[in-house]
């Protein structure tokens, strides 16, 4: 395998915070609680889980936006030198991220409404000092067309766009500065299904003449299947299973994966197949007081005492995946799950697209 562009050894992201009647009693959030995992350079790997599972804080957490408790994130830069984003100095840290950009959730509250476009997106370029006066005013029109928007654009202010334009600006404001590694948290889930499609087509795009590797962070199952190489299941601040995309969808080892793939919605899957879905029963553990043992026991039908003791670690029990479960190989003797009902194949932007 080839060497990881990060790799993320137990990250730990916990928060503080106050309760009772005079705010004396202080309880701990495990939003991120030991997340391992080897980023690939060229690739991209999925973090997918339910609201709430720390997919999100992981991402922010290795770009600088919360100072992580715990662990390491070691990134590899261009001149092959391994930095620490853990524990490197800010004024390290603020070199590393001009490699190492993030594409937002929400393109109406991530821009600026008073800012006009060359400013949004030429503002990585000024802060980095990569360009100013006319060359700026150059660079960010070459980026407005690189992510199929008329350079004419660059005087407007956001409110002037749609959804699905306003997030191409946010990735042209991206790579602005020639990052090496995007992380997109959540960067389709706020917009219509058509111009998703569109939006995942401009990224596999962008990766392919860019070279990026990129992190993408989504509860969408199906829309991980489409773009991600990789996946890594997330479930109460901790990573559960970690395979090829292919192998997640064909024979996930991880009830909870199992679980999440049966409520992807399939309008290709038989009526008598509604009747397999795995409906899990309690609610999603608490990240300020989780479960003893393995976090996913109380809904699990595979729970046995050693899950409610002891908390399993990911580990290699077939192919090139890792799982974290004490009854993995029980869960793989009962076969695969994929259905051999084939996808809807739709146009949408300037390349076919697989939409489920």
């Amino acid at each position: 395998m080839a060497e990881p562009i990060l790799s993320v050894q137990d990250l730990q992201q916990h928060f503080h915070r106050r309760k009772g009647f005079l705010k004396r009693e202080t309880t701990t959030v495990r939003a991120v609680d030991g997340v391992s995992f080897d980023l690939i350079e060229g690739e991209t790997l999925g973090l997918v889980g339910e609201s709430g599972c720390g997919k999100s804080t992981t991402g922010r957490a290795i770009v600088g936006a919360y100072r992580p408790t715990a662990g390491s994130a070691l990134y590899r830069c261009t001149d092959g030198q391994t930095i620490d984003l853990v524990q490197a100095d800010p004024a390290a840290r603020r070199a590393v991220f001009r490699e190492i950009r993030l594409v937002f959730q929400d393109p109406q509250s991530s821009l600026n409404p008073r800012m006009r476009v060359i400013d949004i997106v030429g503002e990585p370029l000024r802060n980095f000092g990569l360009a100013s006066g006319a060359a700026r005013r150059e660079r960010v029109g070459q980026l407005l067309a690189q992510v199929g928007l008329r350079p004419e654009y660059i005087d407007r202010y956001p409110h002037a766009f749609s959804g699905g334009e306003r997030q191409r600006i946010g990735i042209a404001r991206a790579i602005a500065t020639k990052p090496r590694l995007l992380i997109a948290d959540e960067a389709v889930s706020a917009l219509d299904v058509s111009i998703r499609a569109q939006i995942l087509n401009l990224l596999v795009e962008l990766q392919a003449s860019l070279g990026l590797t990129y992190l993408f962070i989504s509860h969408d199952m199906s829309v991980v299947r489409r773009i991600a190489s990789r996946v890594a299941v997330m479930y109460v601040g901790r990573i559960v299973e970690i395979a090829p995309t292919a192998d997640i969808f064909r024979q996930p080892l991880h009830p909870y994966s199992r679980a999440l793939l049966s409520a992807v919605p399939d309008v290709n899957r038989p009526k008598s197949a509604h009747s397999r879905r795995i409906r899990l029963t309690g609610e999603v553990a608490d990240p300020a007081n989780p479960p003893s043992g393995c976090h996913f026991h109380p809904r699990c039908p595979f729970a046995s005492d050693r899950c409610r003791t002891e908390a399993p670690v990911l580990r290699r029990i077939a192919g090139s995946g890792e799982v974290a479960c004490h009854h993995a190989e029980a869960i793989a003797a009962t076969g695969p799950v994929t259905s051999s009902a084939q996808p809807v194949i739709s146009q949408e932007g300037t390349q076919l697209w697989t939409t489920a």
